[in-house]
């Protein structure tokens, strides 16, 4: 079991497009959660991902926050020189905007 805390944010300044006026809009969330691996799969570590997002979203004309859950899944396998990770994470990133996400990475030791 592996716990984490994360922090993450971005803001966007958006100019003046036809009768829109120019805004800011901006995000901040504090992620909290846990990664449960499990080994000895014949190579194949699979794991879960289970947490929490606290996040503050403005679009420049209201201001929205709220506590959700993020769930993800994957695996990893030593792969040549290096390591393989594939998973896949969903969230609720605003008021009913949900962002699901798919990984893939390689980690070459050398």
């Amino acid at each position: 079991i592996s716990p984490y805390l994360s922090v993450s944010g971005y803001k966007e300044d958006i100019g003046a497009i036809g009768g829109a006026a120019a805004r800011d809009v901006s995000q901040t969330t504090l992620g909290l959660g846990a990664r449960f691996d499990f080994t000895g799969m014949n190579g194949v570590d699979p794991y879960l991902l289970v947490g929490v997002d606290a996040w503050r979203f403005d679009d420049g004309a209201a201001k929205t926050e709220d506590v959700t859950a993020r769930l993800g899944a994957g695996l990893a396998m030593d792969l040549g020189g290096g390591r393989l990770s594939i998973d896949l994470m969903a969230s609720e990133v605003a008021q009913d905007l949900d962002a699901v996400t798919f990984g893939l990475r390689y980690d070459m030791r050398f």
